[in-house]
């Protein structure tokens, strides 16, 4: 069985899945979610390359469904926006900005507006 991001893929999936199904509910509540309590949630470490991973991937199909960067509600504590791994998919997603704070602030706008409209 071939491994995906060092797990089976059923495995990851269901973390992937699961994750998703936490940003859209923080989204709907129009909150955001610390790196480490979603870490906790799903059982990893969060300074994990498997977190970064999957909230990559998660971005990337959001994004491109043209629902946003969902993990813009994943945050650091200290500075209350996401960390460099956002802000460089972002301009791999050839986003542009210059203001980091001012790019968040949009996205999240964006990404909570998008599933407040989205139907349960």
């Amino acid at each position: 069985m071939t491994q995906r991001h060092g797990f089976d893929p059923e495995v990851w999936e269901r973390a992937r899945e699961e994750s998703r199904q936490i940003l859209i509910q923080c989204a709907r509540e129009g909150r955001t979610i610390a790196y480490s309590e979603l870490a906790e949630k799903l059982n990893i470490q969060h300074r994990s390359t498997e977190l970064a991973m999957m909230l990559d991937c998660i971005s990337r199909s959001e994004n491109k469904a043209g629902r946003g960067m969902l993990s813009v509600l994943v945050i650091r504590k200290d500075i209350r926006i996401s960390g460099p791994g956002f802000f460089k998919l972002a301009k791999c997603l050839g986003r542009e900005f210059d203001d980091k704070r001012k790019f968040w602030n949009g996205e999240a706008e964006r990404v909570i507006g998008s599933w407040r409209r989205v139907r349960q």
